[in-house]
C-alpha cells in the first residue's frame, strides 16, 4: 500500500487545488466569523458538502475513480447537510419560554441597536455641538448621551437579548410605543431642533429609511418602558431621577439630610466574647466555607450589601519591593549647624516678623490719624481767640508772660510765630513750679518713659531715678537760651511722628530698640542677637536647640529627597528597562538578578532593601511589619499626594518596576517602592490554603460570639431603662463582659450628626459628590442599621441596642437633643420639605459637574435595583439561557 506522501506526489496538482479551496473556506469565510458558534446556516451547509465531496474524492484516488467517488461524496454531503440543518435548526443564541433567538436574529438585533445609537449620536452632534445658547455644549452632549443612548450597560450580546426579553414583557403588559412616542423621544434628544430635512439627511447617511428607523426605536422604547415599570430603572446615571420613586422616598431623603441629634453610646465589642480555644467541627467549617467562598465580607456574591456576612473570596493582592532611608540615620551624616546660622534663623523667624508687625501697626495708626484729621477739616485761625482774650481779661497783668509762654503749644496759631519774644520766659531760672513744659520737651519725656520697659527687658541695670531734679535739669536746659518757636515746632513735629509708633506698639521689636539706643548713645551696633520685645521669645539655650534641630531636620529631608530621587532614576534606567527587554535579548534581566543588583545598590548607598509578601489593600495599609504601607507619595507642588496602597492598587496588573518616591509621616523615613507582583482576586476552591482556613476559623468563632455580645448589650440596655440615672452613672463600675478582669464600660456622647452628609452640617442643594453615610464621633463603622435604630426606632431619651456595619460591635444607645423636636417644630420642618424643589434640574450647575442632592440620592436608590441581579431575575422569569456571545 502506498504511503500518503506517495499518493500526494502522484496527484500533486489535483490535491493542491483541493487544499487551496479548503484554505479559502478557512481563511476567507471562517475568518470573517468572530465567534465560531455564530456561523450562518448557509456556510455550514456549504462546508459539509465541500468536506464530504473532497474526502470521497481522495478515497477514490487509489482506484483511479476520484471523479466518481467525488460525485457520490457531494451527494452524501448534501444529504448530511440537509439532515443537520433541518433537525438541528439554526444555531440558537438564546433559548427562552416565549421563543428562541437564533444567531441570525441576534446579529440582526445588534445591527439595529448600532444603527439606532449611531442615529442618536448624529442628532446630538447636529443639534448640540454648536449651540450658541449653551455655555457648556460638550458637557450637555455628554449628559444627553448618558440619558438617551440605548442599552443597559451590559455586554453587547447580553444587552440586546435582555432588550428582547423586556420587549416581550412590554407586549404582555400592553405597553405601546408608537410614532408619537418616537417623535417625543427625538424632540427630547434635540431640544425640538431636529427638522424633517435633517432627519432624512441623517437617515440617508446611515442608509436607512425613516420608517425603518421609527420601527427600531419603537421596539427599543417599549423595552425601556418595561425596565422602568418593572425595575425602577433610571437611564441617566447622574442627571435624571426615575419618575417612579414615590414622594415618601424624597421625604425620607430630606429627613436623613436634615434631622440631627446627639447619641450617648456604650460599645460592646464582639471580640471580648470570642473563645480563642474553641475548636470548630470540620463539617461546620466546610459548610460555612461553601456558603461564603464566592463573596467578600459584608457582601453577597452579587456584590450587594450583606452586613455581618463572612466572606472568603480572596481580594486582589500585590507584592512590592522598596528601598528605605531611615531619617535618624541620615540625620547623623549632615553638617552641624553653626551658632551664626541659629542666630540668622532667629532673626528671620522671630525678630523680623515682629518688627514688620510693629511697622504695619504704626503705619495703620498714622493712616487712621490722617483720616480723622481730614474728616475734621482744617482748624480756623480765629477759633480759639475769644477764649484767649477772655482769659487775658480775667488774669492779672503779671501772669501775662506765663500765658504767652504757653503759646507755642498751639502750632497753628499765627501769633506764636509772629511774636517770638513771647516764648521767652520771664520768671526766675530757679522757680520752675509754675513753668509750662514746652511741647517738644513733653514729647521727649514721654518717649523716654516708653523706652524704659525695653531697657528693663534687656536685663541691664537701669540708672538711679533722679527724681524731680531730672525735670528741673530739662527745664533749665530749655530755658538757658531764648526759645525758637520754629525750632520747637519742628522738634515737636519730629517727636510726634515717632509718638504713635510707641503708643500703638508698646512692645516694639528688639532690633528697633537697639537701633534707637545706638542712635542716642553713639555706640556701635552689636553683633549679638537683638534684645527681643515681650512678644518675641528670648534666644536662650532651649530655643537655640529647637532652632538647631529644625535646621537639621530640613537639611536631612532635603538630602533624603535628592538621595531617593537619584535612587528612583537609577532603578528606572538600570532595572526597569532591562526587566521588560525581550527575553531572548542580552539586555533582558530576570527578577532574581534585579533583586541582587538592587540589594547591592542599597548597601552601597546606606539604604535598606525589602520586599513585602502578597498583601491586600487593607493588609498593606495596616501592616506594622512594612511601614511603607503608611507612607505618602512625594508629588510636585500643587499635586495631591496619595497613600502607597492607593498608588499601588490604582495601577494596572503589568505596571511593575515603576519606582515611586514616598515619605512616611510619623518617623519621616523615605521610600522608593515599586510593584513586583499583582494577583487578581479569586474564589478559593478549598480550605487547603492556610490563609483561607484561618479566615474560616476566625469567622466561625466570631459568629459564635455575636449572640453573647448582643445578649450582653440587651441586658445592659434594660438596666439603663429601669434606672433613674444617666447611662454613665448607671454603668459606674460595670465591665463589658461582667467579669472582673474585663474592661470597664465607657459611655461616649457624640456631637450633632445627621444620617447622611455632604460634608457640612447644612447640605447645599447642588453638589459635585452625592451625600454619604455620616460617621458620628466615637462610633466605629456606624452603618445603615445603626442609623435606622437611633433615628427611626428610638425616640429621644429611649434606650436600645444598635449593631455597627459589620456586626463587630453592639452599641447601647440613647438619642438626645433631636432637631427638630416632635410637635410644632416637626410640623414646620415638614412644611419646609414641601417647599423643596426636589424635581428641579439646573442645566448650568449640571454642566459644571454639580447636581441636586435629591437627584443623586434617587440615582443611588435606583442603583440598588440596577445591579446586574435584576437582569438575572428577568432571564430567570423567562427561563432564558444564552449560548453565544457576551
Amino acid at each position: 500500500m502506498k504511503s500518503p506522501f506517495a499518493i500526494f506526489r502522484d496527484n500533486q496538482k489535483v490535491l493542491m487545488v483541493v487544499l487551496v479551496g479548503l484554505s479559502m473556506i478557512g481563511f476567507v469565510f471562517l475568518g470573517a466569523i468572530n465567534d465560531p458558534t455564530n456561523i450562518p446556516t448557509a456556510l455550514i451547509f456549504i462546508t459539509i458538502i465541500a468536506v464530504a465531496g473532497g474526502a470521497a474524492w481522495i478515497l477514490g484516488m487509489p482506484q483511479k475513480r476520484s471523479a466518481e467517488y467525488g460525485i457520490w461524496g457531494v451527494v452524501f454531503g448534501v444529504a448530511i447537510a440537509i439532515l443537520v440543518t433541518r433537525t438541528g435548526g439554526p444555531a440558537q443564541a438564546m433559548t427562552a419560554q416565549g421563543g428562541d433567538v437564533s444567531v441570525e436574529e441576534l446579529v440582526s438585533l445588534r445591527q439595529k441597536r448600532d444603527l439606532a445609537n449611531q442615529f442618536v449620536a448624529h442628532v446630538l452632534q447636529a443639534t448640540q455641538a454648536d449651540n450658541p445658547d449653551d455655555m457648556f455644549p460638550q458637557q450637555t452632549m455628554m449628559q444627553k448621551q448618558r440619558q438617551y443612548m440605548l442599552g443597559f450597560n451590559l455586554p453587547p450580546d447580553r444587552d440586546v437579548l435582555t432588550t428582547e426579553l423586556l420587549y416581550r414583557e412590554a407586549e404582555e403588559m400592553g405597553l405601546e410605543a408608537n410614532e408619537a412616542t418616537v417623535t417625543e423621544y427625538l424632540n427630547q434628544i434635540s431640544d425640538g431642533k431636529l427638522s424633517q430635512e435633517k432627519l432624512k439627511e441623517i437617515c440617508g447617511e446611515l442608509k436607512i429609511s425613516v420608517s425603518q428607523l421609527y420601527e427600531i426605536l419603537e421596539r427599543e422604547l417599549q423595552a425601556r418602558m418595561a425596565a422602568e415599570l418593572l425595575y425602577d430603572y433610571a437611564f441617566d446615571e447622574i442627571y435624571r431621577i426615575s419618575p417612579t420613586l414615590p414622594p415618601e422616598q424624597y421625604w425620607d431623603f430630606y429627613r436623613k439630610l436634615y434631622v440631627r441629634q446627639k447619641v450617648a453610646a456604650a460599645a460592646i465589642p464582639v471580640e471580648n466574647f470570642i473563645d480563642e480555644d474553641a475548636e470548630p467541627p470540620e463539617s461546620e467549617l466546610q459548610e460555612l466555607f461553601a456558603a461564603h467562598a464566592a463573596n467578600f465580607p459584608n457582601r453577597t456574591a452579587e456584590g450587594l450589601p450583606a452586613p455581618g456576612d463572612p466572606g472568603f473570596r480572596q481580594p486582589r493582592r500585590v507584592r512590592i519591593g522598596f528601598l528605605e532611608a531611615v531619617f535618624e540615620e541620615a540625620k547623623e551624616t549632615i553638617e552641624p549647624v553653626t551658632e551664626e546660622e541659629v542666630r540668622e534663623r532667629y532673626q528671620a523667624e522671630y525678630v523680623r516678623p515682629a518688627e514688620e508687625a510693629a511697622q504695619r501697626a504704626a503705619e495703620e495708626a498714622e493712616e487712621e490719624a490722617a483720616a480723622e484729621e481730614a474728616a475734621d477739616g482744617p482748624e480756623l485761625p480765629g477759633d480759639d481767640r475769644p477764649a484767649d482774650e477772655e482769659r487775658a481779661g480775667e488774669e492779672p497783668a503779671d501772669n501775662e508772660s506765663e500765658g504767652d509762654a504757653s503759646a507755642p503749644e498751639t502750632e497753628s496759631s499765627p501769633e506764636s510765630e509772629a511774636e517770638p519774644e513771647a516764648a521767652e520766659p520771664e520768671t526766675s531760672e530757679n522757680d520752675t513750679s509754675s513753668l509750662p513744659i514746652p511741647s517738644g520737651s513733653a514729647t521727649q519725656l514721654t518717649s523716654l518713659e516708653t523706652e524704659s520697659p525695653a531697657i528693663e527687658q534687656s536685663g541691664e541695670e537701669p540708672p538711679a531715678d533722679p527724681g524731680p531734679a531730672k525735670q528741673d535739669d530739662v527745664t533749665e536746659t530749655e530755658t538757658d537760651e531764648p526759645a525758637d518757636p520754629a525750632a520747637d515746632a519742628e522738634a515737636a513735629e519730629n517727636e510726634n511722628d515717632s509718638e504713635p509708633e510707641s503708643e500703638s506698639d508698646p512692645e516694639p521689636a528688639s532690633e528697633g530698640d537697639n537701633a534707637q539706643s545706638d542712635d542716642a548713645t553713639g555706640t556701635p551696633e552689636s553683633t549679638d542677637p537683638a534684645v527681643p520685645s515681650s512678644d518675641v521669645p528670648l534666644l536662650d539655650e532651649l530655643l537655640k536647640e529647637e532652632i538647631r534641630n529644625k535646621i537639621e531636620n530640613e537639611r536631612t529631608r532635603e538630602k533624603l529627597r535628592e538621595k531617593m530621587a537619584e535612587a528612583a532614576r537609577w532603578l528606572e534606567s538600570n532595572i526597569g528597562e532591562a526587566i521588560f527587554a525581550p527575553e531572548e535579548s542580552e539586555e533582558h534581566m530576570s527578577d532574581e538578578r534585579a533583586a541582587e543588583l538592587i540589594r547591592d545598590y542599597a548597601q552601597e548607598h546606606n539604604l535598606h532593601y525589602g520586599e513585602t509578601e502578597l498583601l491586600s489593600f487593607t493588609e498593606l495599609m495596616e501592616s506594622e511589619e512594612y511601614p511603607v504601607g503608611q507612607a505618602m507619595t512625594v508629588v510636585p507642588a500643587g499635586a495631591r499626594p496619595e497613600t502607597v496602597p492607593n498608588a499601588v492598587f490604582n495601577t494596572g496588573k503589568e505596571d511593575r518596576y515603576r519606582p515611586v518616591t514616598a515619605e512616611e509621616p510619623v518617623f519621616s523615613s523615605w521610600f522608593v517602592f515599586w510593584k513586583l507582583e499583582d494577583k487578581d482576586d479569586y474564589v478559593p476552591e478549598s480550605m487547603n490554603d492556610e490563609r483561607v482556613r484561618e479566615q474560616v476559623v476566625e469567622a466561625w468563632r466570631e459568629l459564635q460570639a455575636r449572640p453573647r455580645a448582643q445578649a450582653r448589650a440587651e441586658e445592659l440596655a434594660e438596666l439603663v431603662r429601669n434606672g433613674d440615672a444617666p447611662m454613665d452613672e448607671v454603668f459606674g463600675e460595670i465591665t463589658i463582659t461582667g467579669e472582673e478582669d474585663s474592661l470597664l464600660l465607657q459611655v461616649t456622647e457624640t456631637g450633632d450628626f445627621t444620617w447622611l452628609t455632604t460634608g457640612s452640617l447644612e447640605p447645599q442643594l447642588y453638589s459635585r459628590t452625592p451625600p454619604r453615610l455620616m460617621s458620628p464621633a466615637g462610633i466605629e463603622l456606624g452603618g445603615e442599621d445603626f442609623m435606622q435604630v437611633v433615628f427611626d426606632e428610638l425616640a429621644p431619651g429611649e434606650v436600645g441596642v444598635a449593631p455597627n456595619a459589620d456586626r463587630s460591635i453592639y452599641y447601647i444607645v440613647s438619642p438626645k437633643d433631636r432637631i427638630p423636636a416632635a410637635g410644632e417644630e416637626f410640623e414646620t420642618f415638614r412644611q419646609n420639605f414641601l417647599k423643596q424643589q426636589v424635581f428641579e434640574k439646573n442645566d448650568m450647575f449640571a454642566g459644571m459637574g454639580f447636581d441636586s442632592i435629591y437627584r443623586q440620592l434617587a440615582v443611588m436608590k435606583t442603583q440598588e435595583t440596577r445591579s446586574d441581579y435584576w437582569v438575572d431575575d428577568l432571564w430567570e422569569r423567562h427561563g432564558a439561557e444564552q449560548f453565544v456571545g457576551g
